[in-house]
């Protein structure tokens, strides 16, 4: 008689990750993912609940020190939350910490459509926008020039 094979499953709110299969489900519905995407989506899984930074990712997903000019982590957690998004709308999943890193837990949207970027970074779940330029702070005064 054979054994069965346990395959571990990933879990987090409605995301279910088959590591052994390369699968990943949103919902029920297959991710259309790539290799580094899934990889990501799996290092946030394994990491969820707390914010994990961009140096943590790289070396966890890229399997090498990050360099600080590389924009890879943003431009790779970009796609992945427009795939999660396709496949259930009106959820985030990824929440951004500025300065800090990313952090993966599931929260409804607002009923009423899509969220602005006002309404995200006002949610209480501790994102919040970078500040806004101030004269004050700024360190040299650029005097106006006129036409």
């Amino acid at each position: 008689m054979e054994a069965a094979i346990q395959t571990q499953v990933l879990r987090s709110g409605s995301i279910e990750i088959h590591p052994d299969e390369f699968l990943a489900l949103a919902g029920g519905h297959p991710l259309n993912l790539t290799a580094r995407e899934l990889d990501l989506l799996t290092a946030l899984v394994l990491r969820q609940g707390r914010i994990v930074s961009r140096e943590e990712i790289y070396a966890a997903v890229w399997d090498e020190p990050y360099r600080k000019s590389d924009r890879s982590v943003d431009v790779y957690i970009a796609k992945l939350r427009q795939k999660l998004d396709q496949a259930i709308p009106n959820t985030r999943f990824i929440h951004t910490h500025f300065g800090f890193g990313y952090r993966l837990e599931q929260e409804p949207l607002p009923k009423g459509g899509g969220e602005s970027p006002e309404q995200r970074f006002s949610s209480g779940s501790g994102d919040s926008p970078p500040p806004s330029p101030s004269p004050s702070l700024h360190r040299f005064h650029i005097p106006e020039t006129s036409p």
